[in-house]
């Protein structure tokens, strides 16, 4: 991988998709990182050469180096002298779109120690492309697999909440937080993920879930009270049962909160019927049991007075 020597004019950023941090002023904190770079480039030179692979017809794309070349492209439309040939040195790699993402995914990971939202979704892109199950896809980013988990689940998240992460408007940690509400809830709580703090929303995510379960175990509202027939798996089963789901619907599912739900109607026969059907049900059930034990009892007694007539009747003969 020796460095050369090649024309701006014949390389580009990527595009697309793929095009994961774009270097403009609709960024303006990306922005404010690129024209930092631009004045340190401007004093000192092109330090670091940058990888780009060919794409055909003597045009190359860049993998990692985005921002450079954003800044050297600048400086030789402004005719700055350390580019006034209108070359620049990088290293060619012969990589496809696919491995060029990953490269960047990696790059950008082991730089900033998150992912933004556009890059998050290259991520689930690139594994379903590649075929790779979780774990080989945290070894190929290099992000823990926990992390990962977390990151995959704001992808499910409404278009709206979606526009606001990629903006940078809600923070990744918020994103997070609201991702662990069931998808009929998220709408009430975006609000507060814009104005309130990491620890703060994570506390008001964890009430609105714990009145979630409360509310689910209840019925509608908390109405109705009564409870389930079912034996408890247990935490650890459903924890369990639970991660399994989302390592098979994190990456190639349409719908992750329907894998969710899956799961629990599995672990706790929850179906989608109202609650004054599931109680109408369930008190049908206890008048059936009891209903049951009274006849159990007549019988009994029943039996009972045979017994005693016979008995009776077995002495007199004597």
């Amino acid at each position: 991988m020796t460095p050369e020597r090649v024309l701006i004019s014949n390389i580009t950023t990527p595009q697309g998709e793929n095009a994961l941090r774009i270097h403009t002023p609709d960024d303006k904190k990306e922005w404010a990182k690129t024209m930092a770079l631009k004045n340190d480039i401007s004093n000192r030179g092109m330090l670091d050469s940058f990888s780009v692979r060919p794409i055909g017809e003597g045009k190359y794309e860049v993998i990692n180096g985005s921002r450079r070349f954003t800044c050297a492209k600048m400086l030789h439309e402004e005719g700055h002298p350390y580019f006034a040939d209108g070359y620049l040195t990088v290293s060619i790699v012969e990589a496809d779109e696919y491995e060029s993402l990953q490269s960047q995914l990696a790059t950008n990971f082991h730089m900033n120690k998150t992912l933004k939202g556009k890059e998050i979704k290259a991520v689930q892109r690139l594994s379903l492309a590649k075929g790779w199950d979780l774990n080989t896809t945290v070894e190929k980013v290099g992000m823990s697999s926990d992390y990962l988990k977390k990151l995959m689940k704001t992808t499910y998240l409404p278009d709206n909440v979606q526009a606001l992460i990629d903006s940078g408007e809600m923070s990744l940690a918020a994103a997070i937080q609201l991702s662990k509400l069931p998808s009929d809830l998220i709408d009430d709580h975006v609000e507060e993920a814009l104005v309130l703090s990491v620890a703060d929303f994570t506390a008001k995510i964890a009430q609105a879930l714990d009145e979630y379960k409360k509310s689910v175990q209840k019925g509608n509202g908390g109405e109705v009270e009564f409870s389930l027939t079912h034996e408890f798996a247990g935490k650890e089963a459903v924890e369990l049962a639970l991660d399994s789901a989302e390592a098979e619907y994190q990456l190639d599912a349409s719908d992750y909160n329907r894998g969710r739900l899956d799961v629990l109607q599995e672990l706790f026969a929850i179906d989608e019927k109202s609650a004054h059907v599931r109680k109408a049900e369930w008190d049908k059930k206890q008048e059936e049991k009891e209903t049951k034990k009274v006849e159990r009892e007549a019988a009994r007694q029943v039996k009972k007075i045979e017994d005693a007539k016979k008995l009776i009747a077995e002495n007199v003969a004597e």
